[in-house]
């Protein structure tokens, strides 16, 4: 399905009604669009319905260790209470579910499974591209580490790995503290895209934005052309916030497209389109289903100023991918923040490792690295993170910088850039950038 439909959202829909069945779109795709989903039931039906955030109260109990593979690396799950884990070597701390997650070439003999196993309740696509990642909900959550070791040797697969949640959550990259203010004047971006001789306001190039939750009702988001959105925590198509914490993807929706006026923040891309992804755990499964409907509703960059507290295998796979194959093989641009902690980013620690990724760190009005940005030879660029004032929830502005905010305003110029020409490969983007941002040999 890699290059299903480019840049039509319908795309996402359609595959969501693939996964998840068709009760969930039937109210959300027009009737006459339903005769191209229609074509996809008998596989939704085969896949099945999976709730990816079911209660851990609702699955049986584990009470031995786990081990398996990271990047070719024995990890060991030992038990903590119920069902939280502790990862060995190290400290990090998830919950497991009654989940796998298996790389596959032969996604056939995957769906053959649920029908012959009974151990297998269903097998579902999470994200389909040169590799394909496939979620398989087993009976019991005790099956765990039997159907690990018996996967792990099977031709067809190339990888598996528990679901995990990694408790703590995702890291958001803003440097400063969202505050509520008044409409300020636009010095700050303003001043920032005559510096760098942006010109253009993104017309024809999409974003897409995997964060926290987005309130597009701002004022200076009332122009703002949405293409697609989604909350992948509740199954459906509003991606506002759900807590009164979640204030960084409306942020970031103002530094890429905040209007034009003279009141901050002025966007970079004011007219390019926004695919709006609400992810705000850190399930596995529920990232590759944030990436997988990013690409399938035709996004030409992806943002995530932010990363998680380990990197995961399936995670830097589908990052690969897309950066090898996405945009009908042009590359697709994935953009991650490099983090605010000050640290060397070693290799396999979180998705500021990642070799295909853009990662973005933060410097200072001399083009040199800030001294709280996170820094090592996986990071691209750094570019400028000046404090600047964005949206925030309930019509309100907030003071934002960080690493969160050079990512943000990486996506946007390479938005725009895409938008003067949608030919060029990612290659040819990142040398394009490397004559505005420093890399890391002028730390």
């Amino acid at each position: 399905m890699d290059g299903f439909v480019k840049k039509q959202p319908l795309a996402a829909f359609v595959w969501l009604m693939v996964c998840v069945g068709r009760g969930l779109l039937v109210a959300l795709v027009p009737l006459a669009l339903l005769a191209l989903a229609a074509e996809a039931a008998d596989v939704g039906e085969a896949a099945g319905a999976t709730d990816f955030g079911e209660a851990a109260a609702e699955i049986p109990l584990a009470d031995s260790s786990i081990r398996f593979l990271n990047f070719n690396k024995p990890l060991t799950l030992k038990p903590l209470q119920g069902l939280d884990y502790q990862l060995e070597p190290g400290s990090q701390k998830v919950r497991i579910s009654d989940r796998l997650l298996v790389a596959t070439r032969q996604p056939q003999w995957l769906q053959s499974l649920s029908i012959r196993e009974p151990e297998v309740l269903s097998a579902t696509p999470l994200y389909q591209g040169h590799i394909q990642y496939w979620q398989l909900q087993l009976s019991s959550v005790g099956l765990l580490q039997a159907w690990l070791d018996r996967l792990k040797d099977e031709p067809a697969v190339l990888h598996v790995q528990p679901d995990l949640l990694q408790l703590g959550g995702k890291r958001l990259q803003n440097k400063t503290n969202a505050l509520p203010g008044d409409a300020p004047p636009a010095t700050e971006m303003r001043r920032l895209a005559l510096e760098l001789g942006l010109k253009g306001d993104g017309k024809g190039a999409t974003i897409a934005v995997i964060d926290d939750g987005f309130d597009l009702s701002h004022p200076q988001l009332a122009d703002l052309k949405t293409e697609f959105e989604f909350d992948i925590a509740s199954r459906t198509t509003d991606a506002r916030p759900r807590a009164i914490t979640e204030r960084h993807g409306t942020a970031i929706a103002g530094v890429l497209f905040g209007k034009r006026d003279g009141i901050a923040p002025d966007g970079i891309v004011p007219a390019a389109s926004l695919i709006a992804i609400r992810q705000p755990d850190s399930w596995t499964s529920n990232t590759l289903l944030a990436f997988q409907l990013a690409h399938l509703a035709g996004a030409d960059v992806i943002n995530c100023s932010w990363t998680s507290p380990m990197l995961l295998q399936p995670i830097t796979d589908v990052v690969d991918d897309l950066a090898r194959h996405g945009r009908d093989g042009l590359g697709m641009p994935v953009v991650f923040a490099a983090g605010n902690q000050g640290r060397l980013i070693t290799g396999y620690s979180t998705e500021a490792a990642i070799a295909e990724a853009l990662v973005v760190g933060a410097a200072g009005p001399d083009g040199r690295r800030l001294r709280f940005s996170n820094h090592g030879p996986t990071v691209d660029f750094y570019a400028p993170a000046l404090k600047t004032t964005t949206t925030a929830p309930n019509h309100d502005y907030a003071s934002f910088s960080g690493t969160s905010f050079a990512a943000a305003l990486t996506s946007g110029l390479i938005a725009q850039l895409i938008a003067n020409d949608a030919s060029q490969t990612l290659a040819q983007l990142q040398q394009q950038l490397q004559t505005l941002w420093p890399g890391p040999s002028k730390e």
